[in-house]
């Protein structure tokens, strides 16, 4: 999951943009990202015109003085690592079928079905299979009924 995660930040942090600028403003303007110059006129205008990004990398995990993340484009990445992540590791596609065929049963059950395979199939570590099978069976069938809500069935 770890390293699947550090991927996850290397492509969608520093490779995507880095294609981005490049297919907007030329492979010249990726001097500008590695913060070796800064960005002419027309590299700054190009790459807006196709929404990349033309800043140097910026290193994200910086801390407040108490260890706490305090920003929220912090927060946005580790989020987005971490779906890259599962997805890598667990596709929801492999799951779809088998989580959409446990519709009728509690949500309590799904969820506890859904992350038993995620562990034993899949190889998720347990709390990261928890919170991931709590999205997919709230993606993939919408959670508890009002009826299993009122405690009807």
């Amino acid at each position: 999951m770890t390293v699947a995660h550090e991927l996850g930040h290397f492509l969608l942090e520093v490779m995507e943009p880095r294609r981005r600028v490049e297919r907007s403003a030329g492979r010249a303007a990726l001097a500008v990202l590695d913060g070796e110059r800064p960005a002419s006129f027309t590299e700054r205008l190009d790459a807006a015109l196709a929404g990349a990004i033309l800043i140097p990398h910026l290193h994200l995990m910086a801390r407040n003085e108490d260890g706490s993340i305090g920003c929220a484009s912090v927060a946005a990445a580790e989020c987005a690592a971490d779906q890259f992540a599962l997805e890598l590791l667990a596709p929801a596609a492999a799951l779809r079928d088998g989580v959409r065929a446990l519709e009728d049963c509690p949500v309590e059950q799904r969820w506890a079905l859904v992350t038993e395979r995620l562990i034993l199939d899949f190889g998720l570590p347990v709390i990261v299979a928890g919170g991931y099978a709590r999205d997919l069976v709230r993606e993939l069938t919408g959670g508890a009924t009002v009826r299993q809500w009122l405690g009807l069935s």
